[in-house]
């Protein structure tokens, strides 16, 4: 269990490595666009399509990839247990959710959703109470570890066990990255951490006029 947590976390610091170098990379960007606001988002060059899949959302009903198009989505992973990083993000994209409609710099027109990795805990039910805590408006969604993994896949998402999973004290490590999914269900753009209410605001703002340049 040891080695295997070790593991874990290597591979989560090679990851979190890999953010950090492309968060100091230019990154692709339109000669009419904005320059970008801070370090923290980078754009998918190019946009990569989700391929279907199938989740179950806090209210019991099937959640795929049709329920990512039409809409902006702000997608990160995680689990209701989380002490710290999953409170504080949801707490961050609340304040900036909430910013006055209209501003330069809200989520107007985005969907938070939570996708727990932790099934064997984060029922519906529990992912309702717990989603709804933060906002009446965010989502989230689970499956089985299949279903879940192969989503993650898809989006680079890693995450692990460390300890007894067939009690209820364990911890799961993950991918504390946001993901913006733009209208065509794209894996648009990614926020690295740490999150803040400006920082997303800022970067999600950049994304969108990125994203309308590129439908003319």
């Amino acid at each position: 269990m040891r080695s295997s947590a070790t593991l874990i976390a290597i591979l989560l610091m090679l990851a979190l490595a890999a953010g950090v170098w492309l968060t100091r990379q230019p990154g692709r960007q339109a000669s009419s666009s904005p320059a970008r606001p801070n370090n923290q988002v980078t754009l998918e060059d190019p946009p990569k399509r989700i391929a279907p899949f199938t989740l179950v959302d806090e209210n019991g009903e099937p959640f795929g990839r049709d329920r990512l198009q039409g809409h902006w989505t702000l997608l990160f992973v995680g689990y209701t247990h989380c002490p710290d990083f999953c409170p504080n993000t949801l707490t961050a994209l609340r304040s900036a959710y909430r910013a006055p409609v209209g501003t330069p710099r809200d989520l107007t027109g985005a969907n938070v959703l939570f996708i727990s990795v932790d099934p064997q805990r984060d029922t519906p039910a529990v992912l309702k109470k717990f989603i709804c805590y933060f906002d009446q408006d965010f989502h989230a969604a689970s499956g089985t570890r299949r279903q879940i993994d192969e989503l993650a896949g898809q989006l680079g998402v890693i995450y692990g066990f460390d300890g007894d999973t067939s009690g209820q004290r364990y911890v799961v490590h993950h991918t504390t990255s946001i993901l913006a999914i733009d209208p065509q269900g794209r894996w648009f753009a990614r926020f690295a951490p740490p999150h803040s209410a400006s920082t997303l605001a800022a970067g999600f703002h950049w994304v969108r006029t990125h994203y309308r340049s590129q439908q003319h």
